[in-house]
């Protein structure tokens, strides 16, 4: 969890950096440059109608607040589903173009009203990038037309070895 909080707070502080880079530099740069990496993550929040925001303090930490920036609070102090989120966009945001990038069931920490539109958005958001989501819950794996759904089942074990299933696309 550690690692993902301060991946967050490098991808704020590198772009910040790079802008000040370009306007030293006397270089041109598009409305997109100014998005600061913490305002597509807070938007994407929005968007899967979540309350929690994410902000950097003075000191350059990352810290979340609900419904005002200025009663920050510790991101130690976020809930489990909270903690899962941050986990999950920092893991999606550092990808490297081309990655395939692997979900193991959202839903254990998130409800699917939020783990649907949470998965939707960064797929969206990452589209040089590949998805495989693993879930129990099939209402997620099918709300994006863009999918496609492979459902595994009548799976036979030999000890904890798969010895055979059959497969649905």
């Amino acid at each position: 969890f550690d690692a993902a909080i301060i991946a967050l707070e490098n991808l704020s502080n590198l772009h910040a950096r790079r802008l000040r880079d370009k306007v030293a530099a006397d270089e041109g740069f598009d409305t997109k440059d100014k998005i600061d990496p913490l305002e597509n993550v807070n938007e994407m929040l929005s968007n899967c109608n979540l309350t929690i925001r994410f902000t950097l303090n003075d000191k350059g930490e990352l810290v979340g607040y609900h419904e005002s920036p200025e009663n920050p609070f510790s991101v130690a102090k976020c809930s489990d589903g909270e903690r899962s989120i941050i986990y999950l966009l920092s893991s999606v945001l550092r990808a490297k173009a081309g990655d395939l990038i692997l979900i193991d069931e959202p839903e254990r920490h998130l409800h699917t009203a939020i783990s649907s539109p949470l998965i939707s958005e960064l797929i969206y958001l990452r589209q040089d990038c590949r998805f495989v989501v693993s879930t129990h819950e099939l209402t997620l794996a099918s709300s994006d037309d863009s999918t496609k759904v492979i459902i595994v089942d009548n799976c036979q074990w030999d000890d904890q070895v798969p010895k055979s299933f059959s497969f649905r696309v």
